[in-house]
């Protein structure tokens, strides 16, 4: 009888080990399970941040973007005014027309239309306006700095250091020995500096090209040759020309523009090191274009005024002057009588109006 207990006995522990393995057995794949959904809510939650960063980024860059915008206008609105007081002739006026023996009132417009010589080129002076280059000079900055921006990210995709490579770029040009001095926060703007300092360079010439020559030599013939080619350009976009990539029937904009683009970028490409024998992804490739094309925009269009629309460069270590220039950061203190240590953006006179260059500024000039 014992020997009956003792053996129920043994079975009823073995079947409770059992039940006690199953359970922690369940319990283990319970855990597991709620493990991996931590992890994938994780995972989410990660991405999730990642995504908002990245709108928080794009936001920035918007509001950055409006805030120039809304200073350009505010800048447009002012020179206007001040414009309208100095000359009421610019008031517009109904001038007499007549018609058929009757005397109406025609547009100020479509008289002054009639009487601007240079209609017989094809298009009025009116069409070209503070505003209008303001804009554009505008759309340049801003292309030029995603331009920067693209740049940098391909570097560090590259595996490099987008602040190391912009340091020794920087110690190749004019910066020289103190680029080690520049404020972290302040190396992307010695970089734009460098790239508007290349896409602006020889803007003074009519072929924007070292020479300077030109086989157009009859100033309304010219300004209206600038303009056709300043409109024709504009309409060009990137999404269009890269569909025909690498085709037979590839788009070409024109052949100026061409050996201006591959010219810029060469020059660029050229100061970056090793990442030249790389081949270039779309997306560099679209920020070029969009860069190049800007710039190309603003030279055709200052050439289209009459006069001309001149480009000034603020040299390093001059006085601020804030009728010519406006501070592009406020990283230093005490800016009011600060000295220029890098001219980010160039400035342009239209028509005795000035559009300002942006500097940035320092305590002291290194």
């Amino acid at each position: 009888m014992k020997l009956t207990d003792s053996y129920q006995s043994e079975i009823g522990s073995r079947r409770a080990d059992s039940d006690s393995i199953k359970v922690l057995d369940y319990t283990i794949k319970t855990l597991r399970y709620k493990l991996e959904q931590a992890n994938k809510k994780r995972e989410t939650a990660v991405n999730e941040v990642r995504a908002l960063q990245s709108a928080m980024e794009i936001l920035n860059e918007k509001c950055s973007e409006l805030q120039l915008r809304c200073q350009d206008l505010e800048l447009q609105v002012s020179l206007h005014r001040e414009q309208m007081e100095e000359d009421p002739e610019l008031q517009p006026l109904d001038i007499p027309v007549h018609v058929n023996g009757r005397r109406d009132m025609a547009p100020a417009s479509t008289a002054a239309a009639a009487m601007d010589p240079n209609m017989r080129h094809g298009f009025s002076h009116l069409e070209l306006t503070l505003q209008l280059f303001s804009k554009t000079v505008q759309d340049a900055k801003v292309s030029v700095r995603k331009l920067t921006q693209v740049i940098c990210h391909y570097l560090r995709e590259c595996g490099e250091s987008a602040t190391e490579v912009i340091f020794n770029l920087l110690k190749q040009q004019k910066v020289g020995q103190w680029a080690n001095h520049i404020p972290r926060a302040a190396i992307i703007l010695y970089f734009e500096a460098f790239l508007n300092q290349v896409m602006f360079e020889n803007f003074e010439n009519v072929s924007f090209e070292p020479n300077g020559t030109s086989n157009t030599f009859d100033p309304g013939v010219l300004r209206q040759t600038c303009y056709k080619a300043f409109q024709n350009l504009k309409k060009q976009e990137w999404a269009g020309i890269e569909k025909t990539l690498g085709k037979a029937q590839a788009v070409v904009v024109s052949a100026n523009f061409h050996r201006f683009l591959v010219m810029r970028m060469e020059l660029v490409l050229s100061q970056l090191g090793k990442i030249t024998t790389m081949d270039m992804p779309v997306v560099l490739m679209a920020a070029f274009f969009n860069a190049v094309k800007s710039v190309w925009l603003v030279h055709h269009l200052a050439f289209s005024f009459d006069p001309m629309v001149t480009l000034f460069r603020v040299a390093p270590a001059a006085d601020f002057d804030p009728r010519y220039m406006e501070h592009v950061t406020k990283l230093e203190e005490g800016r009011t009588r600060s000295k220029v240590l890098v001219m980010v953006n160039p400035g342009f006179v239209v028509n005795r109006q000035t559009i300002k260059s942006q500097v940035f500024c320092g305590s002291n000039h290194q």
